[in-house]
């Protein structure tokens, strides 16, 4: 978990899936392997509390030094931007 250190929202990482509760489809072979387990719970969180400054306190997340965030990215944060 990590917060954000403008408004102390909690950012989890939600992406961890028991490997006992995902369904075993080893033997398909039109199964395209998920990459995403090569990422750690430290670089989801940090991903997602970027995202979070970028899109609730861009200016909090300028003066941070936070890294400009990744084009696809950057859509998400400025719909929520002009959803607020």
């Amino acid at each position: 978990m990590r917060v954000c250190p403008v408004c102390r929202k909690r950012i989890y990482d939600n992406q961890g899936i028991p490997k006992q509760d995902a369904p075993d489809f080893a033997d398909d072979p039109n199964i395209i392997p998920d990459e995403s387990e090569l990422s750690t719970p430290e670089q989801r969180t940090r991903i997602l509390l970027d995202l979070h400054l970028w899109a609730k306190h861009p200016r909090q997340a300028q003066m941070l030094g936070r890294p400009p965030l990744p084009t696809a990215l950057q859509e998400i944060a400025q719909s929520v931007q002009s959803s607020v």
